[in-house]
């Protein structure tokens, strides 16, 4: 049995914890309110606290602090706390790998708050409304390297010492486990019935053989902030020409952008960078206790 399959079939990774799982759930159901939504998010004290602390977090820029969940859905939105719920849920599921990775996956936090962060900023700027999704798709995007981590710690390894070494990091996946942390993201996200948006931001996020068909804005949003948090020392591992990445993700930014509300690369890596401190806040409102 390969990775990917052993991925499909192992239970590791069959459902998020129980409060995003039911959740989830509650979304499709016509009588859903706010308070029953609400309650629902409190009974897990831990992944509750976090969500006040996130809606709080500069990356919102709230007023007035909110002070519950209750308050949180309705000062930022149902969609917004649910999204928040899925990206502490899923942050939570994981915090255990530390004793494998350690120092990696404080790195990966970091970039991975740091990707959202900055795919919420460029939503806002480009007037692009994507109801949250691409905070949480920045969260979730590279999930599949925890993936194999889970599955092989001395095979992660490998990877991440060829990556180290000068090689490439889908081409380093591919040789030790037969496939890449785009492909087991996707698998991952298909399991959690994620929305289909954010499944093919994680399956698309690195392929620039894809069809014009297949680019939405949110992928090339997301792939952008992934980009400038790697150029901005954020990263964990992307190596090859990122000024030609940024410049191909640009085009089919300009592309896909309602107006040309940007005027270039340069000048919007200048303006996120005062975005980093967001991204900090959002982090520590995450691995806070």
């Amino acid at each position: 049995m390969n990775f990917l399959e052993s991925l499909q079939q192992t239970q590791e990774f069959a459902t998020l914890p129980t409060v995003a799982s039911k959740l989830l759930q509650m979304l499709d159901r016509d009588d859903m309110d706010v308070r029953m939504l609400a309650r629902h998010i409190e009974q897990d004290v831990a992944i509750a606290s976090k969500v006040v602390r996130v809606a709080n977090s500069p990356i919102f820029g709230l007023r007035i602090p909110v002070a519950s969940v209750s308050h949180a859905i309705m000062t930022i939105g149902m969609t917004r706390v649910t999204n928040i719920v899925l990206g502490v849920s899923i942050f939570s599921k994981f915090v255990y790998l530390s004793t494998l990775a350690g120092d990696f996956l404080d790195r990966f936090w970091i970039h991975s708050a740091v990707t959202a962060a900055l795919a919420r900023a460029i939503a806002t700027k480009a007037r692009l409304d994507f109801q949250e999704m691409e905070f949480l798709s920045g969260l979730v995007h590279d999930v599949g390297k925890l993936a194999m981590l889970q599955a092989d710690a001395q095979r992660f390894k490998s990877v991440q010492e060829n990556i180290a070494q000068g090689g490439g990091e889908l081409d380093a996946e591919l040789e030790i486990f037969g496939a890449t942390h785009t492909e087991a993201g996707e698998i991952i996200a298909n399991i959690w019935k994620l929305p289909p948006q954010v499944q093919g931001m994680i399956r698309l996020h690195h392929d620039r053989t894809c069809s014009i068909e297949d680019i939405s804005a949110l992928l090339v949003v997301v792939r952008l902030a992934d980009l400038y948090a790697e150029t901005m020392g954020y990263g964990i591992g992307e190596t090859g020409d990122l000024r030609d990445e940024l410049n191909y993700w640009w085009q089919r930014f300009s592309a896909v952008a309602p107006a040309n509300v940007l005027q270039s690369s340069d000048s919007l890596s200048h303006e996120l960078e005062g975005e980093l401190g967001s991204a900090q806040a959002l982090i520590a409102a995450l691995t806070s206790n």
